[in-house]
């Protein structure tokens, strides 16, 4: 046997002469593929000013020096090159690409595999639960303008079954505050958290594309659902349900006529949505509000609101300093209540005067 199994390195044969030549012809060779690095495995064409020691995985299709050399190893060693066929196993260190290669006994691939991987960190570390970790300020999904792609761009969220759950959650410092997604059915829910373990269902949108606010809001309008311009024009659900009404009492007869002062008025609209050539019928919140303040919805107007830029560059839209909240709509359903107890009045009236008639 003239060479080592590995790496073919020749050993001195006994007597033999210049032995100096073949062991130094093995420690150029240890040298060279000892702790492999190359600079770079893209080229086809060797650099033109090489430095003792360098060296590189020879591209597909090469020329000149490297002609023929395809995939083997190039190293520039005493004024020449010298190729060296890598084995299944070899790791090389790819110092233009920071990454190292493993050789699998036909090609070069990352020695950690990235397709498939089996967790994979960015700035903090994976693990069986999170096998994606990211820790960064922005993280960008764009549309494939290098294949091309379509231009579109989708984020597909998939789970088992039905029961089972797809859903983002947003937390603060670790603890759910939001979620949405298809969270144990195939409707889908919005959800939120105070404190990251009672949970209120917010909104739910069937199969069907019908909206549910399952849980209960005000007790205040008499609609279905109520926008609260007093919360960022919040949709609640209502109920008149007596389950949801404590210290009842009948109404006094003195509020409902009060607000017979409230006058009928004929108006033009500066609202955007109006038309403007229409006249409408209506009351005025204000007035309204001064006769009882219960008769109108009460919150925040559009100049009530400013746009604040956060230290880390957003733009949000806050609640200005001070801001008061003003009558913003008149409560129409409330009107029913106060003209039932009006009617009613009227009625014991005209029956007692159809009595007096009688006798």
């Amino acid at each position: 046997m003239d060479e080592t199994a590995n790496l073919s390195l020749a050993y001195i044969a006994p007597q033999q002469a210049q032995k100096f030549i073949t062991h130094n012809e093995a420690l150029r060779d240890l040298d060279t593929l000892v702790q492999l690095s190359v600079l770079d495995r893209d080229l086809a064409t060797p650099p033109g000013s090489p430095s003792a020691g360098d060296r590189y995985l020879v591209a597909t299709s090469p020329t000149g020096a490297w002609s023929g050399q395809a995939g083997r190893i190039a190293a520039w060693q005493d004024g020449g090159w010298l190729f060296y066929d890598p084995r299944a196993g070899w790791r090389a260190w790819v110092a233009d690409e920071a990454a190292l290669l493993i050789f699998d006994g036909t090609g070069w691939a990352p020695a950690t595999p990235v397709n498939p991987a089996p967790m994979l960190g960015v700035l903090t570390t994976a693990d069986a639960t999170n096998r994606l970790a990211v820790k960064s300020d922005v993280a960008l999904f764009a549309n494939d303008d290098v294949t091309p792609g379509s231009g579109d761009m989708r984020i597909v969220v998939s789970k088992a079954a039905a029961a089972r759950t797809a859903s983002l959650t947003y937390q603060d410092d670790f603890s759910g505050r939001a979620e949405m997604g298809l969270t144990g059915d195939d409707a889908f829910h919005v959800k939120v958290s105070p404190d990251g373990s009672t949970w209120y269902e917010g909104l739910t949108v069937g199969g069907t594309g019908g909206v549910e606010f399952p849980s209960i809001a005000t007790t205040a309008g008499a609609a279905n659902a109520v926008l609260d311009s007093a919360s960022n024009n919040a949709l609640l659900r209502s109920t008149s349900s007596l389950r949801f009404k404590t210290a009842i009492e009948p109404v006094d007869p003195a509020r409902s006529h009060a607000l017979l002062a409230a006058e009928p008025i004929w108006y033009r609209s500066t609202a955007p949505a109006d038309e403007p050539g229409w006249s409408y019928y209506g009351f005025g919140a204000e007035p309204v509000a001064a006769i009882d303040p219960r008769m109108v919805q009460w919150g925040f107007g559009e100049s009530d609101y400013e746009k604040v830029t956060t230290a880390g560059g957003r733009t949000e839209r806050r609640l200005r300093p001070g801001a008061r909240k003003t009558p913003q709509a008149v409560a129409y359903d409330r009107f029913v209540v106060h003209h039932h107890v009006l009617l009613n009045e009227l009625f014991r009236r005209v029956e007692a005067l159809e009595a007096r008639e009688t006798k």
